[in-house]
Order: structure tokens, then sequence, then C-alpha cells
């Protein structure tokens, strides 16, 4: 006599794990270095269901979700070597896994901004390069203009722009590996008012009177004097009065000068007030002579 029992055994496919991008499967890779790269990953086989990912660079792991994204940025090295990504795929049943390994090679390229200082006509306005570039021994180029009236090849330049109004300014980078990066900004000139005066030393009993040469390109400035007796005046060209009890003094004089809207400039300039000479003398006699001494003891000239 016998027996027989048949009974159907299903086999889990093998597990395979796959990485796709927004474009496809992923293939061993280059990005530049400001590039950033989605990536997603899937499995087959096995269970079906229930798949576990973990994502390694460089042995390291990084993420355990099903989609990662990479910074070049953040994997540059400065030796600009290779970086190995490592995807091993599990499920909930099966014994083995699965994974696969991609080359990430990132090409380092510059990343252009600046920023920008003071924005007068009447002065230098710096310009700063806050953007990054490729490590040595990649080499990068800067090539500004300046709304056509100048250009310059440093990397933070400073430089005069005379036309006030809105001016764009141009920055571009080019590395020796064939990359490029390009920035344009548009920045306000604002009027300035170029301080200046003419004013000439007095005696203690004259006003000292005061010129201003001030240079202005559009509006109108506002003038401040500071005497440097802790008097002030707003006029244009003022004259004052200063006491300073019979001893000669000097005294640092201050125009500022002011344009609404736009910037502002000083200048200071010593004026000394010089004490009269003192009037008469005094004698001695001694028989027939005479000895006379005049009061002042610090002319340079006696009659």
């Amino acid at each position: 006599m016998g027996d027989s029992l048949q009974f159907t055994v299903f086999v889990n496919p093998p597990l395979k794990a796959c990485i796709q991008t927004l474009h496809g499967p992923l293939n061993d890779t280059t990005l530049c270095f400001n590039q950033n790269l989605q990536l997603f990953s899937s499995g087959k086989g096995g269970a079906g269901t229930g798949y576990n990912f973990k994502w390694f660079l460089d042995k390291t792991l990084v993420s355990t979700a099903d989609t990662f994204i990479i910074s070049a940025k953040a994997l540059y090295p400065p030796t600009g070597a290779t970086k190995t990504l490592h995807l091993v795929l599990k499920d909930n049943c099966s014994q083995d896994v699965d994974s696969l390994n991609k080359n990430i090679r990132v090409i380092p390229s510059p990343k252009v901004d600046f920023s920008v200082g003071s924005t007068c006509n009447f002065q230098p306005i710096q310009f700063t390069f806050i953007g990054t570039k490729p490590a040595l021994p990649l080499t990068t180029n800067f090539i500004w203009n300046f709304a056509g009236e100048a250009n310059s090849s440093l990397e933070s330049p400073s430089q005069k722009l005379n036309q006030t109004g809105k001016k764009t300014i141009k920055l571009t980078l080019s590395s020796n590996n064939g990359f490029t990066d390009i920035i344009t900004k548009d920045i306000d000139i604002k009027a300035q008012a170029k301080a200046n005066f003419i004013a000439e030393d007095v005696w203690e009993d004259s006003l000292a009177l005061f010129a201003k040469k001030t240079t202005v390109t559009s509006k109108k400035a506002n003038y401040r004097w500071y005497f440097g007796d802790c008097k002030t005046s707003t006029a244009d060209t003022p004259s004052h009065q200063y006491n300073i009890g019979e001893i000669t003094k000097t005294f640092n004089v201050k125009l500022a000068a002011n344009i609404q809207n736009g910037c502002s400039d000083s200048i200071t300039k010593a004026v000394t007030i010089n004490a009269n000479p003192k009037q008469g003398f005094s004698y001695i006699s001694s028989g027939t002579t005479i000895s006379f001494t005049a009061n002042e003891t610090n002319a340079a000239n006696y009659h």
C-alpha cells in the first residue's frame, strides 16, 4: 500500500535593487559643484512588500528612506576624489539582500554672488565677492562690468561710479575646468556732496568768514557748520565771532554737507584766532638813561 501528497511550493524571486533618477536609472555619474541629484530607490523580488533601504556614502550610513537627495556641494572633497554611493535592499522575509554601488564624481564649479558697500557717486564703491570658487589647483577668472563705465578682473574690486541713478553690475566667473556662472544686480548710485570750504586766520576783534566750496552733481545739499567752540550754524556761508580772552587759540572747524535721500560728506580744517597785541609800554629812568619795555612780549617786530 502506498500514499502520496501533492502540494505547490511558491519560490520568491531574488531581491533586486534599483536606483532611479528623474531621467532614468542611475549610472556612475558626474555632478557640478552646485548641483543636487534626487534619487529614488525601488525593489523587486523577495516577499514583494516591506522593503527596507539603506544608503551609504563611503561606508557611512546617510539615509534609510526610499528617496535620497545628494548635494554635490556637501560631497565635494578638497582632493576631488570620487565618492561611492552604496544602496542595500532587504525585505521582511528573505535572508539575502541585494545592493548596488555607484560612483559619484563632483566637478567643482564657481557659484557667483557679491555684496555692495555704500553707493555714493563721489567715493569708490566696494564690491565684495561672497560666492564660491573651486580650490587650487583650479583657477577662476573674475570679469566685472560696472554698467559700461568700467571693468575689473579683481576678485573684490573698489570702483567709483560718477553717474547717479540705477546701474546694472554684472559679474562673470569662469573656471579653467570649463564651468561659468553669471550674476547681474541693479544698484542705486546716490548723489553725494563733496564738502569743502575756505577760511582764513583772523584777529580776535574780527569776524571769521567761511566760504563753502562744496561740489554737488545733482540736487541741493544741506549744511551744518561746527565752529569748534560749541557753536553751530546751518547757513551756506556763515560768519562767526570767537571769544578767546586775549589768548591766541586754534579751532577745528567742521563742515558737514548732506543730500536728502543721498549721501553725506564732511571736512575739518583748523582756523587760528590771533589775540590782538597788547598796547602800551613801561619805562624806568636812571640818571640820563631811560629803559623802555613793551607790554606785548610776543610781537614779531617792534618799532
